[in-house]
């Protein structure tokens, strides 16, 4: 028992005695070091050295305690782990692992807020010879959330806005909100911001000048302050993104009208230009139609280069905003259904003839979506120049019901471009000196 404790107490004194020195001030030896980092509270952090020195006979990772290094964990030569069994780092001991296939690479598991302090690697190497880099960790139980905070908002005199500020914070976690005028410090006053556990919407009017300052947005939770920044740009005249067109479709000599709306104060007026972009074309000042804050261009697209965005150019004094517009070119009407085919049935409580006319949809669409199929038929020996129509949006039709005769039937498709050509024909033949039908339960007979 006593040769087990004095065992214990060398492996521990070997740690301290080891490893408490001070950092090297020569990095070359390092090739590769971690920069300081700032986490979540419960997650895993990862530092990663890399060295080029030789003959290294240990690689040891710790906290640096009262300015010594106190190692934790120990990886030799020989691929042997060493834990340090020192009270001083029994609240990180059991979280620390060397990463697998890496030379000096450590992982922290679910890290706590007193996990906030220095840590150290250093590598042992010739006869006695070490060196060391350190690296601070901040654990945090509160971040500014970017993606969902605002970081700009653009308005005017007596214009209305509420921007956001969003946190992350640990569940059943609830964070404070405070809101400032940034230089003049000007305090927000609470009713103006609604709080929830991790967002605060702050909602003002900018009546004066003084408004149009930064508004800095202070959030925290326990241990963890954390500000975030959301500038005001005074302006008189924003684009309308709900009114504007932010796309359209034509293809070659199709007329097309495009708007471009703004919001500007009431009594004032916008003034308008476009052009083609990437070309720079300005478009002719005839082809739009402007009021106060509305441009409608209309034009008709004759060449390729008419497919180019549109951008539109609006100002109001001393603001000027864009908003672009993509033409997308089309290629034109659908091809041909294909393999159109007729089937007789009989309706029995009519006790007529109808038509089941079945096909496949063209092998292209034309570039957009059809709308619909129109069905064309007319009486056996008459020209297709007014053919009776019936339109489905489906692959199939049954609605013929005709008298006794014979009739060509076909079907074209139909997209924004218009309609495309004819399908195959099919003949109809509804003559009942032929017909001898043999019935059915579902009430259609065979030939």
């Amino acid at each position: 028992m006593n040769s087990f404790v004095c065992s214990q107490i060398k492996t521990i004194g070997l740690f301290v005695t080891l490893f408490a020195h001070a950092a090297s001030q020569d990095t070359v030896y390092f090739s590769t070091k971690p920069k300081d980092k700032e986490i979540f509270v419960g997650k895993d952090v990862q530092f990663d050295w890399e060295y080029v020195v030789e003959d290294v006979q240990e690689v040891g990772f710790g906290v640096v305690v009262e300015k010594n290094n106190v190692a934790i964990l120990v990886k030799t030569e020989k691929g042997t782990i060493q834990n340090n069994l020192d009270q001083s780092v029994e609240w990180i001991r059991n979280r620390v692992e060397i990463v697998p296939d890496k030379r000096a690479s450590f992982k922290i598991r679910n890290v706590e807020l007193e996990d906030s302090t220095t840590f150290f690697c250093q590598v042992r190497y010739g006869i006695g010879k070490t060196e060391s880099d350190t690296v601070k960790l901040s654990v945090v139980d509160l971040l500014i959330n970017e993606s969902a905070s605002d970081t700009s908002e653009e308005s005017w005199l007596n214009q209305k806005i509420t921007v956001v500020c969003a946190v992350k914070i640990p569940e059943g976690h609830k964070a404070r909100f405070s809101w400032m005028h940034i230089p003049s410090n000007r305090t927000v006053p609470k009713r103006l911001h609604d709080d929830t556990g991790s967002k605060s919407y702050l909602t003002m009017i900018t009546k004066q000048d003084v408004e149009f300052e930064t508004l800095q947005c202070r959030a925290e939770n326990r241990a963890t302050v954390k500000y975030h920044k959301i500038d005001i740009k005074k302006l008189n005249l924003l684009i309308n993104e709900s009114a504007s067109d932010t796309s359209e479709e034509s293809w070659l000599n199709h007329k097309i009208t495009v708007v471009c709306a703004v919001k500007i104060p009431e009594g004032h007026k916008a003034t308008f230009s476009w052009m083609h972009i990437p070309s720079n074309r300005t478009v002719p000042k005839r082809l739009h139609d402007d009021t106060g804050s509305k441009s409608y261009l209309s034009m008709i697209t004759k060449r390729d280069v008419e497919f180019e965005t549109l951008q539109c150019r609006a100002e109001n004094r001393v603001t000027v905003k864009y908003h672009k517009i993509d033409i997308k070119k089309l290629i034109g009407p659908p091809s041909s259904p294909r393999n159109l085919k007729t089937q007789r049935g009989f309706d029995q409580e009519s006790a007529k003839i109808y038509v089941h006319l079945k096909w496949d949809p063209p092998s292209t669409d034309g570039g957009t979506e059809i709308k619909h199929y129109v069905v064309q038929y007319v009486a056996e020996g008459l020209p297709w120049k007014s053919p009776n129509t019936a339109k489905t949006t489906s692959t199939e039709y049954c609605g013929l019901r005709l008298p006794n005769g014979k009739y060509n039937a076909r079907v074209r498709a139909q997209n924004k471009a218009g309609l495309g050509p004819t399908s195959n024909e099919v003949l109809i033949d509804l003559d009942w000196t032929k017909c001898r039908p043999r019935w059915e339960n579902l009430g259609r007979f065979q030939y």
